[in-house]
């Protein structure tokens, strides 16, 4: 199974600008930043004449995130949230009857902008609902076949690399986009923790099956992080202006 996708330059070269201004234009807002962790279930599945189906008879396989974020106040309750994750997504079937084993594996890095809405201040604990976009970039994956052990061969593990691009058809897509949903609990302290949904927009697979099919990614599982407040301009000016104690 194979993906690909062409993306012009000024598309990937206008997402870090874009966090950055957003992040610039509240430069007198608090502004929280910090690392986050998650694990969540992939499955790739595909649309046949309207009927969903799951890859081949794939199955879901547990996958990881690893990355942080940057909370940027809009108002007293409304978020913006830009971050940026290296993201693991898989999936495995077994043919029916065998011990045969076919799994794959994509890593990803993901650029994600949020916009949550807070039921309750900053400063104190409070559950929070969000949605947004994400922007992902293929960089790298591979496809494992584990054959069962006979009596001339011992069990084994081919595996071969996941190419993306023009140059590849047959496999995939170099970019994915996605809606993300989330609902979470934020503690005063800063750390928080959120089940998310992420369905994939892209068709992965164009014309790579006979018929009217199409390819898309979807996985939910959890995050949790941790946001540690940073100074704004007025707080780092008042700061360097307060007059030092005399001894």
């Amino acid at each position: 199974m194979k993906l690909y996708i062409v993306i012009p330059m000024k598309i990937q070269t206008s997402i870090l600008p874009a966090i950055l201004s957003c992040i610039s234009s509240h430069s007198h807002a608090q502004i929280s930043l910090g690392p986050a962790a998650g694990f969540h279930l992939t499955e790739y599945s595909f649309i046949a004449d309207g009927r969903k189906q799951s890859v081949s008879g794939a199955q879901r396989a547990v996958d990881y995130r690893l990355g942080g974020c940057v909370d940027v106040p809009l108002g007293e309750r409304l978020h913006l949230q830009p971050g940026i994750y290296y993201t693991s997504n898989g999936s495995y079937r077994y043919f029916a009857g065998t011990s045969y084993r076919y799994s794959f594996n994509i890593k990803a890095v993901e650029f994600p902008m949020l916009l949550t809405y807070s039921f309750g201040m900053k400063h104190q604990s409070h559950y929070f609902v969000g949605a947004g976009a994400v922007m992902s970039i293929h960089v790298g994956g591979h496809a494992d076949s584990l054959t069962p052990p006979s009596i001339h061969m011992p069990q084994e593990v081919i595996r071969t690399g996941i190419t993306f691009g023009p140059a590849n058809p047959a496999f995939a897509y170099k970019y994915n986009i996605s809606m993300l949903l989330c609902a979470g609990y934020h503690l005063k302290k800063g750390i928080w923790v959120r089940l998310n949904y992420q369905q994939g927009f892209t068709d992965l697979q164009p014309g790579g099956y006979p018929g009217n099919y199409s390819v898309r990614s979807n996985n939910f599982g959890l995050t949790a992080g941790w946001l540690f407040p940073t100074k704004n301009k007025k707080e780092r000016t008042e700061a360097k202006n307060k007059p030092k104690p005399a001894y």
